[in-house]
């Protein structure tokens, strides 16, 4: 009898331990996106880098002539050459260990003059304490009409 009190004692203390575990590494993830989201919602991609790894990508979703996959100079000399003021605000984050999504919506003007307000969920990748990957969703739609003209 005692050890099957021992034995449930033990297995309750590492349930506790393991999912205050779990939450710490939620918190970790959180910080680390949220640090580097305060960048990127003024599109100050200079700072934004600083979060990012040496492999980091970015991937624009949908059937747009812009959707691929970019390294991050690339990309954001993409974004400086489409988007002339744009404002991201977070509705809300989700996270766990390994990677956050954040629901945002934008309010911004492209280069061709047309208002660009859109919504997004960005999915962010977590590797090693820094961001690995971007996937952006957005309407790709608004993107080739307000962006790009077309």
């Amino acid at each position: 009898m005692r050890y099957a009190a021992f034995l449930v004692l033990t297995m309750t203390v590492s349930l506790v331990f393991a999912e205050g575990h779990k939450n710490n590494e939620r918190e970790n993830t959180i910080e680390i996106v949220m640090s580097a989201w305060k960048h990127l919602a003024k599109i100050d991609m200079e700072k934004f880098n600083e979060y990012l790894t040496d492999d980091f990508t970015w991937t624009f979703m949908g059937t747009s002539e812009i959707s691929a996959t970019y390294k991050i100079d690339d990309f954001s000399k993409l974004v400086g050459s489409i988007v002339e003021n744009l404002e991201l605000n977070m509705d809300r984050i989700i996270a766990d260990k390994s990677g956050a999504v954040i629901i945002a919506e934008g309010v911004g003007k492209g280069k061709t003059g047309s208002a660009y307000n859109n919504r997004y969920a960005f999915v962010f990748t977590i590797k090693d304490g820094l961001i690995s990957a971007v996937h952006e969703y957005s309407s790709d739609l608004l993107v080739e009409r307000a962006l790009l003209g077309k």
